[in-house]
């Protein structure tokens, strides 16, 4: 009898585990604002297309952070993320770095950060307590499948 309660108590706690999770994301909408931590060999192509490392170099445990956002929420449940970032250096035409990638909604973690917690703008800054609880989206890619990297060279501009 101990056995069978276990074993429904066990069951009725995965189950409310998975359902808490599904929960986690359900308010996840187009233009949320993510981080992406990037790896492997992800990173190390990013890092080419942005300049940030020489070609022939290639540093290892490389990761690189930005922001990204929810540009499609697919009928599948997936999400299509979407990141930008403008590389302006002189000498060099202007570039426009674009990742799209479609991932599956467990790959998507929220942090949470309570209200009251001490927080700091940079480490020589004073420190504030949050006013309220925030939700942080984040998501970690390192392999090239299921996403596209794209550079983008200015090629004409018109106007001041």
């Amino acid at each position: 009898m101990l056995n069978r309660t276990l074993a429904v108590l066990a069951t009725l706690a995965l189950i409310g585990n998975e359902s808490s999770y599904a929960q986690q994301h359900t308010s996840t909408k187009v233009r949320d604002k993510l981080v992406i931590r990037m790896t492997g060999d992800l990173a190390v192509e990013y890092a080419k297309c942005t300049g940030s490392i020489n070609k022939a170099k290639v540093l290892p445990g490389l990761e690189i952070s930005t922001t990204a956002r929810i540009a499609e929420v697919l009928n599948d449940g997936r999400y299509r993320v979407e990141h930008t970032s403008h590389i302006v250096r002189d000498g060099e035409p202007d570039r426009l770095v674009t990742l799209s990638a479609t991932v599956d909604s467990t790959k998507l973690k929220t942090d949470v950060t309570p209200k009251g917690t001490e927080v700091y703008a940079s480490p020589s800054a004073r420190s504030t307590r949050t006013n309220k609880e925030t939700q942080t989206l984040r998501l970690t890619l390192s392999e090239l499948q299921s996403l596209k990297l794209r550079t983008w060279i200015l090629a004409e501009e018109i106007g001041e």
